[in-house]
Formats: structure tokens, sequence, C-alpha cells
């Protein structure tokens, strides 16, 4: 009976550090996604500020 018990308890705790560990992924990809599609903007942005100075 004690036994059943603890390997629940490992069973939930193991469940529950997966769940944290894909979460930290998600969290990990979402920034570096971030990250990514900001730099693309930037240099955009950069670009038409570039374009504009030289017509001027």
């Amino acid at each position: 009976m004690v036994g059943f018990f603890v390997l629940e308890i490992i069973k939930m705790s193991t469940r529950i550090k997966k769940r944290l560990t894909i979460e930290k992924d998600m969290a990990i990809l979402f920034s570096y996604v971030v990250n990514k599609i900001n730099r693309i903007i930037m240099q955009k942005m950069h670009w038409r500020y570039l374009r504009i100075a030289g017509i001027t």
C-alpha cells in the first residue's frame, strides 16, 4: 500500500516536471521567435530609413 502511494507520487512529480520542461522549452522557443521577428522588422525599418535619408 505504502509502496503504491510512493510510486503514484513519483509518477505525478515526473509528470509535473515534464510539463514544466515543456513550458520552459516553449517559452524559450517563443522568445527566440519573437527576437527573430523583431530583428527582421528592425532591419526593414532600417532600410526604409536609409532609403528616406538617401532620397532627402
